[in-house]
């Protein structure tokens, strides 16, 4: 089937069904689900990647993961427009940081078409930067030259997805805050209209990653407001609950599958609130999802 192309050649086995609703933990019912004995996702993006994707490796691990391939184009504080013009220059401009074994190794000064085509990736992720994800007016032609330039340099069938990065922290003290109001609310807010609006229009993409609403969500619990070391860069917890969300979302797996005793010891007693604001942000994307979890 059309589905069996998806995967590099090799992995006859890369699709399984999705398994059928047994209960509310089981009721997203994902297209797709990734085979676990082999992972490859590619980010182009910038220190929000480098939030989501630093305990991605030890994740897909508790959830049973095995031969995991995780890469990140980075430059910090990049946008689409940056990300477009590299592009369309083929410059050297990134830090290529790879994981194929719990750590992640940087190559500076890659080219992101040869990142693209050092794998056969499975999946893709794009993102705009943070202080311009909720302004639509800077998601534009920049998302055509990239997705356009990505399905040029694959080397096999992909799915692309987006990631919907988080709002400040309320008391933020970053510069580009103020095109929000100075709002956590307003900004999360606008982000979500532009992946309505931008990203869900765009046939180009297969999926959202809401780590945004993720990050939202465990704001209502017990943690509050207190998810990032810098008003805008996510902490450790904060960091761990959008690579949960990452793995939810692109792999299709049950949040059954997270083993507890596999995941890294600081984080088990927060365990069931980071399988609460990945599991309930997966299930409605756009829509904070208030916390059972108000006390500890």
């Amino acid at each position: 089937t059309a589905l069996c192309t998806f995967f590099f050649v090799g992995c006859a086995t890369s699709i399984v069904p999705p398994p059928k609703a047994d209960g509310e933990e089981d009721s997203i019912s994902p297209e797709y689900v990734l085979d676990k004995e082999n992972i490859k996702i590619l980010a182009v993006g910038n220190s929000f990647s480098d939030n989501a994707m630093k305990y991605l490796y030890p994740i897909l691990t508790a959830f049973g993961a095995k031969n995991i391939v995780l890469g990140n184009l980075y430059i910090g504080g990049c946008t689409l427009k940056t990300h477009a013009e590299n592009a369309v220059a083929d410059a050297s401009a990134y830090d290529y940081r790879k994981n194929t074994s719990g750590s992640f190794v940087t190559t500076a000064g890659t080219k992101m078409s040869d990142a693209i085509k050092d794998e056969d990736w499975q999946v893709i992720t794009l993102q705009q930067a943070s202080g311009s994800s909720g302004m639509a007016d800077t998601y534009n032609r920049d998302i055509d030259i990239l997705t356009a330039y990505i399905n040029a340099n694959k080397t096999g069938n992909i799915k692309l997805g987006w990631h919907q990065t988080w709002a400040y922290q309320q008391n933020s003290t970053h510069g580009e805050f103020a095109k929000y109001q100075n709002s956590q609310k307003t900004m999360y807010e606008n982000i979500v209209s532009c992946v309505n609006r931008k990203i869900d229009t765009n046939k180009a993409f297969d999926f959202v990653i809401p780590a945004g609403t993720a990050i939202q969500n465990a704001r209502t619990s017990y943690v509050g407001d207190n998810l990032t070391v810098d008003g805008y860069h996510l902490n450790s917890l904060g960091e761990y609950i959008a690579g949960v969300t990452w793995v939810l979302k692109i792999t299709g797996w049950s949040i059954k599958d997270l083993d507890e005793n596999k995941i890294n010891p600081e984080f088990r007693g927060d365990f069931a609130l980071i399988k609460e604001a990945a599991l309930n942000a997966v299930k409605t994307p756009y829509e904070i999802t208030k916390s059972k979890l108000i006390q500890k």
